[in-house]
């Protein structure tokens, strides 16, 4: 494509290098041993189940998939069925080792991968003491992917993490 409108390999290879996605669409943040990527700015079920399986490609071998869903609003009456759907797309393909709802709509994921043995935590809501349990869930080596509509504020989970992984922050990561 790129020398279809003029561009030589080589600067398109500089361009493809510093790209950077916009804040919370794919955005890879690594601290503290973790690996997060921040897909929270909005949420379909395409896009959670691409975002799924994304964290499934890029996970190296014996690291933990770590999945925080958050609520795909704005579906209307399908909102229950989507929730279904993408709980049976994690499991048919092995998606990943721990799913954590957040949200009421969410919760609709929870009780369908609880059932087949999968970890799964369901949170009700985006609190601190949310956060916190998120937090304390995740250990070095994991890869995590944030996913959920914008209102669900998951960017916070990130920004969290973020601030715990500072050295200046006492005791390190939550």
């Amino acid at each position: 494509m790129a020398r279809r409108v003029g561009v030589d390999s080589e600067h398109a290879r500089e361009g493809l290098a510093a790209f950077e996605p916009p804040p919370m669409r794919l955005a890879l943040q690594r601290s503290g041993g973790l690996t997060l990527i921040n897909d929270a700015y909005n949420a379909n079920p395409d896009s959670m189940l691409a975002g799924l399986r994304t964290l499934k490609q890029v996970t190296p071998a014996g690291a933990r998939r770590v999945a925080v869903l958050g609520d795909m609003l704005e579906l209307g009456e399908h909102a229950e069925q989507a929730h279904r759907e993408v709980a049976d797309a994690i499991v048919r393909e092995d998606l990943a080792d721990l799913v954590i709802g957040v949200g009421p709509a969410a919760s609709a994921m929870v009780a369908p991968l609880r059932a087949t043995g999968l970890s799964v935590e369901g949170l009700p809501t985006l609190d601190k003491a949310s956060i916190r349990t998120i937090l304390e869930t995740l250990r070095p080596g994991d890869v995590v992917l944030l996913k959920g509509s914008r209102r669900t504020g998951l960017e916070r989970v990130a920004e969290a993490w973020r601030i715990a992984s500072e050295p200046s922050a006492a005791g390190g990561p939550v």
